[in-house]
Parts: structure tokens; C-alpha cells; sequence
């Protein structure tokens, strides 16, 4: 699920639908939420591509109480497991390269600093515990 965050001074925030958002220096958080009984299901499709920029942040929120998630990351675009993951509450829990579960309630943020190219589902970025097969994908495109 996409959820449409609130709007802050000097940085666009909007809802992730397989659109691309064409911004100068603006830097934007794009939240995407694994709701309750998401298990291994992949995060998106081909046709909902996440389309992000270096910059952007890829905010992701775990409701999900049948199934751990974090983000796989091969590195480039961010740590593995997020730059910083949080806690139900907000307080940060683990800074850095990271292979636990995103708490329930809590979320993880991959601040973006490099291109990548995961249109294919592949192995740039994916669901650490759910990938396998068709299941766990992430489809996401991030560009300069």
C-alpha cells in the first residue's frame, strides 16, 4: 500500500504509483507500507515501478505481523537493511547496514545516494526474507 505523507517546507513528498515525478533539488519520501498479512508477497509490479531519485528517500513501514521484512540492498543505492530503522515509536534502533526484521509499527529509511536499475525484480533490491521465486520483488528504478 502507498500512502500519501504530508507536505514539508523544501522537500516534495508524494504517493509512489508507478509515476515519475520530475523535480530540481528537490528531495522527496516516498512511503510504502507492508500491511498486516502481507507474508511473501512481492511489494509491487512492472506496472506500479517504483521511480525514485538519488536523494530521495525510500521510507518503508512494517504493519505486517505474520512475516519479517526488511530491504535487501546490494549497497549501492543505500546500507542493506536502510540508512536508519525505527521503532513503533519513532526512536531509532539501528543505524547503518542492517539484516533485521523492520519492527512491527516501526519503519526503515534507504536515503538514496546512487542510480540503480531493479525494473527486472532482481537482486539490486528485494525483501530479505521473502525472496524467493516470484515472491519478495521490489520493482524500483532510481536515477540522477
Amino acid at each position: 500500500m502507498f500512502r500519501f505523507l504530508a507536505l514539508k517546507t523544501f522537500v516534495g513528498i508524494f504517493l509512489i504509483s508507478g509515476l515519475s515525478f520530475a523535480s530540481t533539488n528537490v528531495h522527496q519520501i516516498f512511503e510504502y507500507v507492508i500491511e498486516d498479512g502481507w507474508g511473501a508477497k512481492s511489494w509491487n509490479t512492472p506496472e506500479t515501478m517504483f521511480r525514485l531519485r538519488v536523494g530521495d528517500t525510500f521510507r518503508v513501514k512494517n504493519l505486517d505481523t505474520t512475516a519479517q521484512h526488511t530491504l535487501h540492498s546490494s549497497g549501492k543505492a543505500c546500507p542493506h537493511g536502510g540508512n536508519y530503522v525505527y521503532d513503533s515509536e519513532g526512536k531509532v534502533v539501528h543505524e547503518g547496514s542492517n539484516t533485521e526484521s523492520i519492527p512491527v509499527g516501526g519503519w526503515l529509511d534507504c536515503i538514496l545516494k546512487a542510480p540503480i536499475d531493479n525494473s527486472d525484480g532482481g537482486t539490486e533490491m528485494y525483501d530479505h526474507f521473502q525472496f524467493e521465486g516470484d515472491e519478495g520483488r521490489i520493482y524500483l528504478v532510481v536515477t540522477k
